[in-house]
Protein backbone atom coordinates (compact mmCIF):
# COMPACT_ATOMS: atom_id res chain seq x y z
CA UNK A 1 0.00 0.00 0.00
CA UNK A 2 1.20 3.25 -0.91
CA UNK A 3 1.79 6.31 1.61
CA UNK A 4 -0.94 7.99 -0.41
CA UNK A 5 -3.44 5.09 -0.41
CA UNK A 6 -2.62 4.88 3.41
CA UNK A 7 -3.75 7.84 4.16
CA UNK A 8 -7.10 9.43 5.68
CA UNK A 9 -8.83 12.53 6.07
CA UNK A 10 -12.26 12.57 8.35
CA UNK A 11 -13.99 14.92 10.27
CA UNK A 12 -15.06 14.85 13.97
CA UNK A 13 -17.72 16.95 15.80
CA UNK A 14 -16.17 19.65 18.81
CA UNK A 15 -19.14 18.29 20.72
CA UNK A 16 -19.91 15.02 21.98
CA UNK A 17 -23.72 15.77 22.26
CA UNK A 18 -25.90 14.81 19.54
CA UNK A 19 -28.18 17.49 19.08
CA UNK A 20 -31.25 17.75 17.08
CA UNK A 21 -29.12 20.34 14.38
CA UNK A 22 -26.47 17.98 13.89
CA UNK A 23 -28.36 15.01 13.26
CA UNK A 24 -30.65 16.46 10.23
CA UNK A 25 -27.76 17.60 8.43
CA UNK A 26 -25.32 14.18 8.78
CA UNK A 27 -28.72 12.48 8.23
CA UNK A 28 -29.70 14.50 5.12
CA UNK A 29 -25.94 13.66 3.91
CA UNK A 30 -26.03 9.81 4.93
CA UNK A 31 -29.62 8.80 4.78
CA UNK A 32 -28.71 5.07 5.32
CA UNK A 33 -26.56 5.48 8.44
CA UNK A 34 -29.32 4.82 11.40
CA UNK A 35 -29.57 7.55 13.77
CA UNK A 36 -28.38 5.41 16.60
CA UNK A 37 -24.85 5.12 14.92
CA UNK A 38 -24.46 8.51 14.00
CA UNK A 39 -25.49 9.62 18.06
CA UNK A 40 -23.17 6.59 19.19
CA UNK A 41 -20.23 7.93 16.73
CA UNK A 42 -21.08 11.47 18.09
CA UNK A 43 -20.76 10.65 21.75
CA UNK A 44 -17.79 8.81 21.49
CA UNK A 45 -15.81 11.13 19.50
CA UNK A 46 -15.68 9.47 16.21
CA UNK A 47 -15.76 10.39 12.88
CA UNK A 48 -18.85 10.71 10.99
CA UNK A 49 -17.14 11.66 7.90
CA UNK A 50 -14.04 9.70 6.69
CA UNK A 51 -12.65 9.12 3.10
CA UNK A 52 -9.90 7.59 2.01
CA UNK A 53 -8.15 9.60 -1.40
CA UNK A 54 -10.23 11.77 -2.65
CA UNK A 55 -13.45 13.68 -1.03
CA UNK A 56 -16.47 13.96 -2.49
CA UNK A 57 -18.51 17.07 -2.87
CA UNK A 58 -20.35 16.06 0.25
CA UNK A 59 -17.60 17.26 3.04
CA UNK A 60 -17.24 21.13 2.25
CA UNK A 61 -20.80 21.23 1.24
CA UNK A 62 -21.63 19.65 5.11
CA UNK A 63 -18.69 20.75 6.91
CA UNK A 64 -20.61 24.85 6.15
CA UNK A 65 -23.95 23.84 6.60
CA UNK A 66 -22.57 22.66 10.35
CA UNK A 67 -20.92 25.99 10.58
CA UNK A 68 -24.06 27.87 10.17
CA UNK A 69 -25.78 25.62 12.91
CA UNK A 70 -22.90 26.73 14.84
CA UNK A 71 -21.86 23.34 15.54
CA UNK A 72 -17.58 23.10 15.62
CA UNK A 73 -16.01 20.71 13.17
CA UNK A 74 -12.41 18.74 14.09
CA UNK A 75 -10.89 17.82 10.73
CA UNK A 76 -7.94 15.01 10.64
CA UNK A 77 -5.80 13.19 8.69
CA UNK A 78 -4.90 9.74 9.51
CA UNK A 79 -1.60 7.67 8.12
CA UNK A 80 0.25 5.01 9.25
CA UNK A 81 4.39 6.08 9.83
CA UNK A 82 7.40 4.37 9.32
CA UNK A 83 7.34 2.50 12.50
CA UNK A 84 4.00 0.93 11.19
CA UNK A 85 2.05 2.99 14.14
CA UNK A 86 -0.89 4.81 12.81
CA UNK A 87 -0.26 8.47 13.81
CA UNK A 88 -3.44 11.37 13.29
CA UNK A 89 -2.91 14.82 13.35
CA UNK A 90 -5.14 17.60 12.55
CA UNK A 91 -5.99 18.99 9.18
CA UNK A 92 -5.95 22.70 8.36
CA UNK A 93 -8.96 24.03 6.22
CA UNK A 94 -5.99 25.42 4.20
CA UNK A 95 -4.68 21.63 3.25
CA UNK A 96 -7.93 20.44 2.74
CA UNK A 97 -9.09 22.98 0.35
CA UNK A 98 -5.92 22.70 -1.91
CA UNK A 99 -6.35 18.91 -1.80
CA UNK A 100 -9.86 19.58 -3.16
CA UNK A 101 -8.82 21.88 -5.71
CA UNK A 102 -5.84 19.62 -6.40
CA UNK A 103 -8.20 16.70 -6.46
CA UNK A 104 -10.60 18.76 -8.83
CA UNK A 105 -8.10 19.39 -11.40
CA UNK A 106 -7.05 16.02 -11.35
CA UNK A 107 -10.82 14.75 -12.01
CA UNK A 108 -11.11 16.74 -14.74
CA UNK A 109 -7.71 16.28 -16.34
CA UNK A 110 -8.67 12.36 -16.68
CA UNK A 111 -12.01 13.34 -17.82
CA UNK A 112 -10.57 15.63 -20.70
CA UNK A 113 -7.91 12.32 -21.43
CA UNK A 114 -10.93 9.98 -21.33
CA UNK A 115 -12.75 12.21 -24.09
CA UNK A 116 -9.73 12.87 -25.96
CA UNK A 117 -9.02 9.31 -25.79
CA UNK A 118 -12.75 8.36 -27.36
CA UNK A 119 -12.65 10.76 -30.17
CA UNK A 120 -9.75 9.18 -31.94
Amino acid sequence: MTAEMDRRMGMKLGDTKADAAALRILRRRFPNIPLSEMKSRIAGHEDVYSCDGGIDGRKPKMERELAQANIRVERYEEWTGGDGARKAAPLSREYLYNFLHRYGEISRQADRDIDNESAE
